[in-house]
């Protein structure tokens, strides 16, 4: 969720009971730069916490971050409490890097053993993000091991904590507050309109500034990025610096899977080299972005040191933030007013 205008604001309401309400997880930052007030066309107001990220200091390390997930036993007063920390971009592109989901390659509908593969992978990666989140081993001394351990929980259980760490703990979706923010918004009185009287009062690209917002599950106010515009000349640099190479060729498979056909040249997406070559284009691309965006410089005297720095930060703040920038600052999506005159 995001919006492009800085006059709104909008009431706290409390968050879901599996967020803790303790640590880090409920408190205002003490580096909160305002408490922003909404007046609204019928005379209601509101007021929102706003934490504005306007320098490099005020966007802490995935690291920094703690939340917790209760889960209640079915059936009894009984609930496991699971004390998680949030994963950084880099971390989570490890993770999926690592557990490549394959291509089936086979006629007619994938086997019996092709879907046990796809099963083992998924909970490689589920072995993975909870290792990391929690600091705390699996038991199992293989792979194999720690997936047998993990099979022999409840599937319920095991997806319950997967979308909590996923959306909340990793921030891949906003917490309750901020479509709150949006609705009192929608109500609140209109922005100054600046009419076009002439082209020049349509301003560049890169004197335009935008706002995305996000709200982190376990915290209880909003973070705003301040953004400026990229023009037709930047986004064409930024593209032509990051093309994907071509995927190397390989002998098709014959059909069933079994053997290959050495008449029948086919692209391999799947092949390792190519897969990280395109992951280390695609986080340059992410920081080109950023580098184009953001009103404050990234840390950093060299392109590492500036993507270590980024890589850091909490993967849902960068994932999210990289595709507003893409899909719909740069494209404009769903942006479209309809309107008639007279």
């Amino acid at each position: 969720m995001s919006s492009t205008t800085l006059e709104a604001d909008a009431p706290i309401i409390t968050e879901s009971p599996e967020v803790s309400t303790g640590n880090q997880a409920n408190q205002i930052d003490a580096r909160l730069q305002t408490r922003r007030l909404i007046s609204t066309t019928n005379s209601q107001t509101r007021e929102f916490d706003i934490m504005v990220i306007d320098s490099a200091d005020k966007w802490d390390e995935a690291t920094s971050f703690h939340s917790e997930y209760t889960m209640p036993i079915l059936g009894s007063n009984k609930k496991l409490r699971f004390k998680l920390q949030g994963i950084s971009y880099a971390d989570w592109a490890k993770i999926e890097a690592a557990n490549q989901i394959p291509d089936w390659t086979g006629e007619g509908e994938p086997s019996a053993e092709f879907t046990h593969q796809l099963d083992y992978i998924a909970m490689c990666k589920n072995v993975a993000f909870f290792e990391l989140s929690t600091g705390k081993k699996i038991p199992g001394n293989t792979p194999k091991d720690k997936v047998d351990f993990l099979s022999e929980r409840n599937p319920g259980e095991i997806n319950a904590l997967f979308t909590f760490l996923t959306d909340k703990a990793c921030a891949l979706k906003d917490g309750l507050l901020l479509a709150d923010y949006e609705a009192f918004s929608r109500q609140a009185i209109l922005p100054e309109v600046v009419e076009i009287e002439d082209f020049n009062s349509w301003s560049k690209a890169s004197d335009s500034q935008y706002f995305f917002r996000m709200q982190r599950p376990f915290q209880d106010y909003i973070l705003e990025f301040p953004i400026k515009g990229i023009d037709k000349d930047v986004r064409k640099r930024i593209d032509d610096e990051t093309k994907f190479p071509s995927p190397p060729q390989t002998l098709a498979r014959r059909p069933g899977g079994k053997g290959f056909d050495p008449s029948q040249i086919v692209y391999d997406n799947k092949d390792p080299s190519y897969i990280k070559s395109c992951n280390a284009i695609e986080q340059k691309r992410t920081l080109l972005f950023m580098e184009q965006c953001l009103l404050f410089p990234i840390p950093g005297s060299t392109t590492k040191e500036k993507y270590d720095w980024l890589s850091k930060r909490l993967v849902g703040d960068v994932f999210r933030l990289r595709s507003f920038i893409q899909n719909d600052l740069l494209s404009y999506r769903n942006r479209y007013d309809v309107f008639s005159a007279s």
